[in-house]
């Protein structure tokens, strides 16, 4: 049984406790209740219990009042979620207590749980300050990101709870939210020479990937003297000592005179182009006696011998050969192309012309003559001028030349009463015999007449220029500038002719239906060539929407097999061909092409040595067979066996076009 406390009414106390009660058999009163004299039994009563204590929370930043009103004095300031033990209520006013002082609250500021806490986190490190000034005294430093509690706003500023205690920061500084750590910025680096990434970190590792100098690669961790790294999509490991934080500088080579440039480092290999004297190229590294390079027709491989570490000095111009030592011809005789009959005749020298001589070779001379220069018979040449039969006195010489300057009516007379012979070209080269009254005694290819003096001039006009072409051997990128590093303006289709301007360090300026720009020189020709045939083209346009990503490039007009030649054949160059992947990737090309051969017009196939001829015979050896490719009997490579692509023969323009079978 609980104590229970008495309080004695209207007269002096005395406290007593009760004991718990022994049972009845053996009660012993152990305490005695002392009843004051003059006082009943009935006199005493229990005191009242005490009551429980009741709490309130502020909602917001709030001011105790000394009593209810709003003009009342202020006992204290207090912030929001402090709790307040409630005393009483009055009106729209509650009494409280807190921090050991009471006072009157608007009963709307309280609640009887405690608000949520709202939370605000620091955008970098930031100051709290005493006061809502950055002149204030500073409470503390923050860290970024950290997370504290917002009590109230005021202005620009908030008032809030850190481990510092309570203060003011500015509101930019702080964010609603987490702060997101910003992205670790990737770090990448340069291969410093040819290099290639392993699977693992050690030198006897499956290899990836080869890469070339100069590569620029992402740096993921470095792992004791190796480095992983991702590049082409692959991640692997290379040496430490392999890689450098710049880009290594750029080696350059000069090409000596016109060369080739291979697909591996042999002459038999493929051409992948042709470059000028004096191209620039830049240099990837050295295998014996041949240089990786790369060029504007790709990365390939030159001989050493045929490049230079510098510009190459421009040749040095032979002489001009000086014509300088009169002669005249006996006779009427063959002007040839060099010193001997066998040689060909260019045309004949009139008798009695004066030619002029540079130099002579086993009885022939080198000279200048009407028809131009060439080789005459010495036996046909005197040192002494013919003798000449004295004029007619009335014959009229006709040996001052005169050009004319629009298309004339050559007439009998001196004048326009007179009947017209003919009419003579604009330009044409006349010969001036004499004048009557402003018109001129000619002789023109029209005959002998007259015409206006003043439709003759006394200088030769300007030669017209002359218009060459060039054709494209295959599909060609038209570039703004001489070199790959200008932009794309477009694609110039293998077949097409385009106006030749000229030619800059391998460059040519020409005019095509895309526009003006430069297309490599490697890729055009003299002599017109085919254009790819429209089975050809369809091969070409489904391969590339089916397959593109498989396929590095598609070779077309060329010159070598007849189907090449002549625009029904393609070659479709697989990426990566060596991996097992890509050879499925081929095979899935092949036979997509198979399945699709009337639509397409396909003849045969050839890939992975093996070629198919039709649906009857179906794949058969190629290079073993002794059948097919004798022409590269002694030269099996990749490219002849065919194993880095498929060639596709079409019949020219016999597809059906129908749907293609996936």
């Amino acid at each position: 049984m609980l104590a229970l406390a008495v309080a004695l009414i209207g007269g002096p106390t005395t406290m007593a406790t009760a004991q718990p009660l022994a049972p009845v058999a053996s009660v012993k009163l152990s305490t005695v209740m002392a009843t004051p004299a003059g006082v009943t039994g009935s006199q005493l009563k229990a005191a009242p219990a005490a009551s429980a204590k009741v709490y309130n929370f502020t909602k917001a930043f709030t001011t105790v009042k000394a009593t209810t009103g709003k003009g009342a004095a202020s006992v204290v300031s207090i912030h929001r979620q402090t709790k307040v033990e409630v005393l009483s209520k009055k009106g729209s006013w509650t009494k409280v207590r807190v921090s050991g002082k009471t006072g009157f609250l608007p009963t709307s500021v309280l609640g009887k749980t405690k608000p949520t806490t709202v939370s605000r986190w620091v955008k970098g490190k930031q100051p709290v300050f005493q006061s809502f000034k950055t002149s204030s005294k500073k409470l503390g430093t923050l860290g970024n990101n950290t997370k504290i509690t917002w009590l109230r706003n005021s202005g620009s500023w908030q008032q809030v709870r850190t481990s510092a205690g309570i203060g003011w920061m500015p509101s930019s500084k702080l964010s609603n939210t987490t702060i997101k750590p910003h992205a670790k910025s990737k770090v990448y680096s340069y291969t410093k020479s040819f290099t290639t990434v392993k699977a693992k970190a050690y030198r006897s590792s499956a290899n990836l990937i080869s890469v070339h100098r100069q590569t620029k690669v992402e740096v993921l961790q470095n792992k004791g003297s190796w480095t992983k790294v991702r590049v082409s999509g692959k991640v692997g490991f290379v040496p430490t000592s392999a890689l450098s934080k710049t880009n290594p500088t750029t080696v350059s080579r000069w090409v000596k005179g016109k060369q080739p440039v291979y697909v591996s480092a042999k002459t038999s290999s493929r051409k992948l182009s042709t470059l000028s004297n004096n191209t620039k190229i830049t240099w990837l590294r050295t295998s014996g006696s041949w240089q990786q390079v790369r060029t504007s027709a790709g990365i390939g491989w030159m001989p050493s011998s045929a490049l230079s570490t510098k510009v190459n000095p421009a040749a040095h111009p032979k002489p001009p050969v000086k014509f300088n030592a009169p002669r005249w011809t006996t006779d009427y005789v063959n002007l040839r192309t060099g010193p001997g009959t066998s040689n060909r005749s260019v045309g004949t020298v009139p008798k009695g012309e004066r030619v002029l001589l540079a130099s002579s070779v086993k009885g022939w001379a080198n000279v200048k003559t009407s028809r131009g220069t060439g080789w005459i018979s010495m036996t046909y040449l005197s040192t002494v001028a013919p003798t000449q039969k004295p004029p007619t006195p009335d014959a009229i010489k006709f040996d001052s030349p005169r050009w004319t300057t629009t298309n004339l009516n050559l007439r009998k007379g001196a004048g326009t009463n007179h009947e017209a012979l003919g009419v003579v070209p604009m330009g044409e080269r006349v010969l001036r015999g004499r004048s009557s009254n402003g018109w001129a005694n000619i002789k023109t290819s029209k005959g002998i007449g007259w015409v206006s003096e003043i439709y003759l001039a006394t200088t030769a006009p300007p030669p017209k220029p002359t218009t060459q072409y060039r054709w494209a051997t295959g599909n060609v990128n038209l570039r703004a500038g001489g070199s790959t590093i200008y932009p794309i303006m477009g694609v110039v289709q293998a077949g097409d002719r385009v106006t030749y301007l000229g030619s800059r360090n391998g460059w040519a300026n020409v005019v095509t239906n895309v526009g003006t720009g430069w297309m490599s020189d490697a890729y055009l020709s003299k002599k017109q060539v085919a254009k790819l045939q429209p089975d050809t083209i369809a091969v070409n346009n489904a391969v590339k929407a089916h397959f593109g990503s498989w396929v590095t490039s598609y070779g077309g007009v060329r010159p070598g097999s007849v189907g090449h030649s002549s625009g029904r054949a393609t070659d479709l160059m697989i990426k990566d061909y060596k991996s097992p992947r890509s050879i499925k990737n081929g095979d899935k090309i092949a036979d997509f092409l198979i399945a699709n051969r009337k639509s397409l017009g396909i003849s045969y196939l050839i890939w992975q040595d093996k070629i198919w001829l039709g649906a009857v015979t179906g794949w058969e050896e190629y290079s073993k067979s002794g059948k097919y490719g004798n022409q590269f009997v002694g030269n099996w490579n990749d490219t002849t066996l065919h194993l880095d692509h498929i060639h596709a023969e079409t019949i020219g323009n016999a597809g059906t076009g129908a749907p293609l079978i996936k």
